[in-house]
């Protein structure tokens, strides 16, 4: 027993039970009803007026909750303590009392039993954690029995489903009233009579959460089930945690700390003394795993029985309490550690962005509200300079395809971009997402670079959004997506070569089902396009002036004809479907 702590689970919450045994007195009417049966000159069954009892039971509010595991550990539990008791009767030196031949001590006939509320949980423990799957709810519970008779009863009803995401009960079968519903068994026969209130539907809800995490739990279950039932002692050496572990990854570009311990925070500033807190250091681009503690088993679910995080980003004041339970993007504000004043003061708006992994593992990941995509072929450096004019410059390679928080530390700064190219330096040019300041607004631009060496240009078209956070015009809150000016996608089973003339006169080739991107195009002229097979080639260059196609999105493109002819002046229609995609660049799929 030294060890309860790290062995015990939980399997109910402390609540109260009340057990009467009282006399059960038949009515006046029932006695003259059974002399009336049996004739007054005759004598009645000895069982008709020896002593009778009934049972009630009054059940506080009872939360119960078990898993399969928990089952097998209750039934060797009681299967094991019946033993041992009957075999100490059976033994034991204390004499029997003798009673009556035919005369029994007590005569039950009836069971009344009462609850106000009662809740029966079912855990899924396959994964070593105890998560709540399946809530069964019952209130307002009045249950009659007649010992090997029948069972009357009525009650409301209703069943909840754990959703994992949202960390949070939604329901399954909404709140039915059972008005009576009665069970009568005999030797021979079962029967089974239910009535609800009319007043009472039964609404079932079956959501594709629920039945996603329905098909994961029987995937699992069939293995689960076979392991335990062959050696189930193996998996009950220590007691479990309700929730899976917590991994906590650090985008923010600095150094953090962070704690679990809200409650003790808040105590000690409110009593003015110094916490005892813990707090959990984690290196910049580093993953911490982390969990909480086990949470009380309680009656009543407590709204603000939340777990939350509290964090703090190397060189700025940590940020107000977040609830990690559920899955969602979350924002605080922060101010540089330092400011004379708060009218002088930097602020940034902080990102907790929680998602869930394949096995249920919540992802807590904390980075800026700043967030670069780069869509280009190839990679971009951006520079970041201090207006303060206190810090030296910091340049950042970001590669094809990659997707970069900005540092905390740099959001407030100014930023340039340009493309690098191996074979020439270009000088960079501003972006500022100031420009994109009401929720959810858009800002497109295009670039350009001047690339010495060869005398050409390079083409950059950019993305500004403003994503839905509150109305601070001055902080942070956008995705910066860089993308090229034009793309062909060849839908074709053939490969295609085609020529681009604006500025300048390109061709190239573009393989069946492949995408090609182009960077040297100018979007504000006019753009020519002719495209040429093994066996077919455009009659004549067809023109394509990207003014025309502002408001076609890929919902609404407008399809073009490019005429084709062969040798043998045979023709034939290839179209190709034109809209404008993120930073106003021209997107055409080829068919």
């Amino acid at each position: 027993m030294s060890s309860e702590e790290t062995t015990r689970c939980q399997i109910s919450n402390d609540f109260t039970a009340t057990i009467l045994v009282k006399r059960d007195i038949l009515p006046v009417k029932e006695q003259a009803q059974a002399l009336i049966r049996h004739g007054l000159n005759e004598t009645l069954p000895f069982q008709d007026f020896s002593p009778k009892q009934k049972i009630i039971i009054e059940l506080g509010e009872l939360v119960a909750r078990a898993s399969y595991k928990d089952m097998l550990v209750l039934s060797s539990v009681f299967n094991g303590s019946f033993e041992r008791l009957k075999h100490s009767f059976e033994n034991s030196l204390i004499p029997k009392i003798s009673h009556s031949p035919g005369k029994q001590p007590f005569n039950f006939q009836k069971v009344f039993c009462t609850a106000e509320h009662l809740s029966f949980w079912f855990l899924d423990d396959s994964q070593g954690v105890a998560l709540p799957m399946l809530r069964l709810e019952l209130s307002s519970v009045k249950v009659e029995s007649h010992f090997g008779d029948n069972l009357s009863s009525t009650f409301t009803l209703n069943v909840d489903y754990f959703n994992q995401k949202i960390y949070g009960w939604e329901p399954f079968i909404e709140p039915w009233k059972v008005k009576h519903i009665n069970l009568i068994w005999k030797s021979d026969y079962l029967h089974l009579g239910l009535k609800s209130d009319p007043n009472s539907p039964l609404d079932i809800n079956i959501t594709q959460t629920l039945i996603q995490q329905v098909k994961q739990f029987h995937a699992k279950w069939i293995v689960h089930k076979r392991d335990l039932d062959r050696d189930f002692r193996n998996y009950c050496i220590r007691s479990r945690a309700d929730h899976l572990p917590y991994l906590l990854k650090n985008e923010s570009g600095s150094s953090l700390l962070f704690t679990t311990d809200v409650e003790e925070i808040s105590k000690a500033r409110l009593s003015k003394r110094k916490s005892n807190a813990k707090w959990f250091s984690v290196a910049q681009d580093k993953n911490c795993t982390f969990e909480f503690p086990i949470k009380r088993l309680i009656a009543k679910e407590r709204s603000n029985d939340s777990r939350q995080l509290i964090v703090r980003v190397d060189g700025w004041e940590e940020i107000s309490p977040v609830d990690v339970d559920s899955v969602g993007t979350y924002f605080r504000l922060s101010k540089i550690i330092g400011s004379s004043s708060k009218r002088d003061s930097i602020r940034a708006r902080v990102v907790v962005e929680v998602t869930m992994d394949a096995d249920g593992k919540k992802v807590v990941t904390i980075r800026s509200a700043l967030l670069a995509i780069n869509q280009l072929l190839e990679p971009i450096i951006l520079r970041f300079s201090d207006p303060a004019k206190q810090n030296p410059p910091v340049e950042i390679n970001l590669q094809s395809g990659g997707k970069l928080p900005i540092p905390l530390k740099l959001v407030n700064y100014e930023m340039d971009v340009c493309p690098f190219l191996t074979s020439s330096s270009v000088e960079g040019q501003t972006v500022d997402w100031r420009i994109a300041k009401l929720s959810g607004e858009v800002v497109n631009q295009m670039l350009k670079y001047k690339i010495a060496l060869k005398e050409k240009y390079y083409w950059m078209c950019l993305s500004i959004k403003r994503e839905n956070y509150p109305e601070y015009e001055s902080l942070s809150g956008h995705t910066i997506i860089f993308v090229p000016p034009m793309s062909l996608t060849n839908l074709l089973p053939v490969e295609i070569e085609f020529t681009v003339e604006t500025d300048i006169k390109q061709s190239y080739r573009i393989g069946a089902g492949k995408r090609f991107q182009l960077a040297s195009v100018n979007l504000n002229n006019p753009i020519y396009l002719s495209f040429r097979t093994e066996i077919f080639k455009t009659k004549q260059p067809v023109m394509i002036n990207r003014s025309q196609y502002v408001d076609r999105t890929i919902q609404d493109d407008k399809r073009i004809p490019f005429p084709m002819i062969d040798g043998n002046n045979r023709e034939l229609d290839m179209y190709g479907s034109v809209y404008i995609s993120r930073g106003g660049s021209l997107q055409i799929s080829l068919w």
